[in-house]
Order: structure tokens, then C-alpha cells, then sequence
């Protein structure tokens, strides 16, 4: 009988000493850290703030130069209100940077937000500022 107890409890012991204890037993720096991970990516970070900008930007938009709307922005192109022809100019978006097409030169530049100003940072026009228009 002592003996069938002895060896029900190294039994006991030995599955005790073979269960995974790592799986149960994480710290919370693994934890973390594998939520940052899997939470922030940089393409789709990327991608997510291209699309943000891309939301806010669209709209009509003017300058402190103007009473009404000089240009309007939607998924693809941007609208100049003023120009009898050739007035969708295609754009595209990368992270922050952007790219527009005109007829006869292509504009690179940085955008940014400041409430509902936008601002257009480039070498040719350094900080151009627009406000959302509204009728």
C-alpha cells in the first residue's frame, strides 16, 4: 500500500514537472510587447495615415487671398475652380508627403494640420496656408 502511494505521488510529480509552464507564465514586458507588435506596423501605419490626410484633405479649400473657394480636393485629383482647362491635377499621397501633377510641372511637398488649416510646406512654396471653405 506505501508503496502504491510513493509511486502516485512521483507520478503526480513527474506530470507536474512536464506541463508547459511558460505558456501559463508570461511577464508583462512579453505581453506588451507582443501587442506593440502586433498593433504597429510601419506599412500599415503608413497607409492608415495616408488615408487620415487623404479624408481630411478632402473638401474645398481657400487662402487669405480669396473670398470663395480656390480649389477642391477629392479622391483623386484636385479641382482648381478657377481654371478654364486642364483644371484636375492628379495627386497621390505618401506618409505625409505629396505629390500633385500639373500641366506643366509636378509639385512635392509635405502636409500638415493645424486645426482646419492646411499647410503646404515645399522649397518653392514654403508654408502656403488654406482654411476649409464654407458657404
Amino acid at each position: 500500500m506505501t508503496l502504491r502511494i510513493l509511486f502516485f505521488l512521483f507520478l503526480i510529480f513527474l506530470i507536474g514537472c512536464n506541463t508547459d509552464s511558460t505558456s501559463a507564465k508570461t511577464s508583462p514586458i512579453d505581453s506588451s510587447t507582443k501587442i506593440v507588435n502586433t498593433l504597429v506596423r510601419k506599412p500599415d501605419t503608413v497607409s492608415i495615415n495616408a488615408e487620415l490626410l487623404k479624408a481630411k484633405l478632402k473638401g474645398a479649400w481657400t487662402d487669405s487671398n480669396s473670398e470663395n473657394a480656390i480649389f477642391d480636393v477629392n479622391d483623386t485629383s484636385f479641382y482648381y475652380v478657377d481654371e478654364d482647362q486642364n483644371a484636375y491635377c492628379p495627386y497621390s499621397l505618401v506618409g505625409d508627403s505629396i505629390t500633385i501633377k500639373y500641366p506643366s510641372y509636378t509639385y512635392t511637398g509635405r502636409i500638415t494640420f493645424n486645426k482646419d488649416t492646411l499647410i503646404m510646406d515645399s522649397k518653392e512654396d514654403p508654408e502656403a496656408k488654406f482654411w476649409k471653405f464654407r458657404k
